[in-house]
């Protein structure tokens, strides 16, 4: 459970598409820089996580797609959608 510092605003059914298209154009972006990067920097460099701590890079993104896969799994259970979760699961995050 969040703390309420981290607790996000209720999302309208209207917001969809606009947060889909939002998280579709970071996802990308992520993906085009981490591809800069050697495999010595994922590990080298630490980013400040505010629970828990310094992480490397490379611990932030596993973090991240774990963090993603856990509220994507959330919406999958409140949403029962047409398409198998795997196969969702992969267009988002791929």
């Amino acid at each position: 459970m969040s703390t309420r510092p981290y607790i996000p605003p209720v999302t309208e059914i209207g917001q969809r598409d606009t947060l889909l298209r939002q998280f579709d154009q970071q996802k990308t972006k992520l993906i085009s820089q981490v591809g800069n990067w050697t495999e010595q920097e994922l590990d080298r460099y630490q980013l400040p996580h505010p629970l828990l701590g310094k992480l490397t890079t490379r611990e932030v993104l596993y973090f991240t797609i774990y963090h993603n896969y856990h509220h994507l799994h959330t919406l999958q259970l409140r949403e029962k959608p047409e398409q198998p979760w795997p196969t969702q699961l992969e267009r988002v995050i791929f």
